[in-house]
């Protein structure tokens, strides 16, 4: 059943002369209307505030046009019954004009006992774009890039370098520095340009021997508290104070020795090695 509501509006006349418009004979409850009230320049409007009558006023425009004057309310009810504009506004005298407005309720035919109530329809499922997963493949890439970092370093870590891998057993100490020399030589590591590399590894099989072979403090040892131990022990150590220095320089000076004084420094740790390791009758 629809139920009818009326709200008057009127055409002011008294003191002023001034027109009364809408653009609706016919609303809902709730709907908006337009009430335009339209004079002259030199008259004086009606003040409303927040609404006329029980029409509240949801907005308010003024426009003029030569020597007229225009304002136009929006205006919405929301209860419901029958409305008027007051009959005294400001001074002014109202005659009316109606408007209908309208609620709409369930017919008498419908059992609200029969009405069935659903549950809310689950979001509709759409293809995934790649707009929207793009952010986790990024995240995915990410961890599986960090993972593959770790595992290569943990691989490198792992690697036993050519020089460890000397089977050492049953052998003296001149034959472990020979051996190890051999396979430093073997690596070319100064031609490929390893310089740092190479005098480290070079420096650290001499040390060892002197340690190990010859019994002198050596491995975390300076070279001159090297050289003079050895010094007292009667050995000459005139060449190896050079690679020694050498080595220093290449290792902590960034120094760049040519390539006769790379492959000297090879041929004096043989030699030294030769030169004091223990003779047939030291063996037995």
């Amino acid at each position: 059943m629809r139920r009818l509501f009326v709200l008057f509006l009127i055409p002011l006349s008294t003191f002023s002369q001034f027109t009364v418009e809408i653009d609706k004979d016919s609303i809902l409850i709730g709907d908006q209307l337009k009430f335009v009230l339209s004079g002259s320049l030199n008259d004086s409007f009606p003040s409303f505030r927040d609404s006329i009558g029980s029409a509240e006023i949801m907005a308010v425009k003024s426009d003029s046009f030569e020597n007229k004057i225009t304002q136009t309310y929006t205006l919405t009810i929301w209860n419901e019954g029958t409305f008027y504009i007051p009959s005294n506004v400001d001074r002014f005298y109202i005659d009316s004009l109606a408007v209908v407005v309208n609620s709409i309720e369930f017919p008498d035919s419908v059992n609200l006992s029969e009405i069935q109530i659903r549950d809310i329809k689950p979001p509709l499922h759409t293809p995934i774009t790649f707009e929207e997963i793009w952010p986790y493949l990024l995240v995915v890439l990410l961890i599986a890039l960090i993972i593959y970092g770790i595992m290569k370093w943990l691989r490198s870590k792992e690697k036993v370098t050519p020089l460890e891998n000397i089977e050492i057993q049953k052998m003296l100490p001149h034959e472990i520095a020979l051996n190890k020399l051999e396979q430093l030589h073997a690596l070319k590591l100064w031609q490929k340009g390893n310089i740092k590399d190479y005098y480290s590894q070079l420096s650290e099989i001499v040390r060892f021997y002197i340690e190990d072979g010859l019994g002198t403090a050596a491995m975390e040892m300076p070279t001159k508290d090297i050289i003079e131990r050895l010094n007292q022990k009667g050995i000459d150590t005139k060449t190896l104070h050079n690679l020694l220095n050498r080595s220093d320089l290449a290792k902590f000076a960034k120094a760049k020795p040519i390539e006769l004084e790379n492959q000297e420094s090879y041929t004096i740790a043989v030699n030294f090695v030769h030169k004091t390791k223990p003779t047939a009758n030291d063996v037995e």
